[in-house]
């Protein structure tokens, strides 16, 4: 996703869902960002770092949403799903629970030949 469509969304947001746009958390910091390279092993290029991911801080410095989006995406599910047990001891009532399993649970029917 590029920096632009990202801002085009986000104003989207604002004009026509303004509850999503207010949920939106604040830009991910610099530190936040290479925290979860850190933590993953994986270097985010670069236009994702530009974008400065709005993402949930849930814990500290590391942003557990966007730790969890890039291990699916990296076809690390099992990570995906330990780090979404973890999420959900520290914070049972995560507001982006269902989001992050959804996306998770997709991604684990794909691998395993789910068409649903």
């Amino acid at each position: 996703m590029s920096a632009e469509l990202w801002r085009t969304y986000v104003e989207w947001l604002k004009a026509r869902a303004p509850a999503s746009h207010a949920n939106l958390a604040p830009p991910a910091s610099e530190a936040q960002i290479a925290e979860v390279e850190r933590v993953t092993g994986v270097v985010l290029p670069n236009d994702v770092k530009a974008e400065r991911v709005h993402a949930r801080v849930t814990d500290g410095s590391l942003s557990y949403d966007l730790l969890i989006r890039i291990l699916v995406a990296e076809g690390d599910l099992e990570g995906a799903q330990r780090e979404l047990d973890a999420l959900m001891a520290r914070k049972p009532k995560y507001p982006g629970k269902e989001k992050l399993q959804g996306i998770l649970a997709r991604a684990i029917g794909q691998r395993d030949g789910d068409s649903s």
